[in-house]
């Protein structure tokens, strides 16, 4: 038992995935260069304002955790609309 645990940790296997907010996963694999490539491409659509990928979030995940991300104006002009628009509370 305690060799197939031993062996377990040392065969782990990498999954990478890059996740587009408007688009979902554009991609999932095991290679760490594929990833990058595909994370700084969709950030560089994000920031150019054209396409699918305009304005949105960018994620790179390592086996479900969040690696590195890009957070796309889209999701900060919802922010400030949304604090924006807040009323005050009125107390009587």
């Amino acid at each position: 038992m305690m060799r197939a645990r031993i062996a377990d940790k040392v065969h782990t296997t990498y999954q990478y995935e890059v996740i587009v907010g408007n688009i979902g996963t554009v991609y999932k694999g095991p290679s760490v260069v594929e990833a990058r490539k595909m994370f700084d491409y969709y950030i560089e659509q994000s920031r150019g304002g054209y396409g699918r990928a305009a304005g949105e979030s960018v994620t790179l995940l390592l086996n479900g955790e969040i690696r590195r991300e890009y957070v796309g104006s889209s999701v900060e002009e919802t922010r400030r609309r949304r604090t924006a628009t807040r009323r005050p509370i009125r107390r009587r």
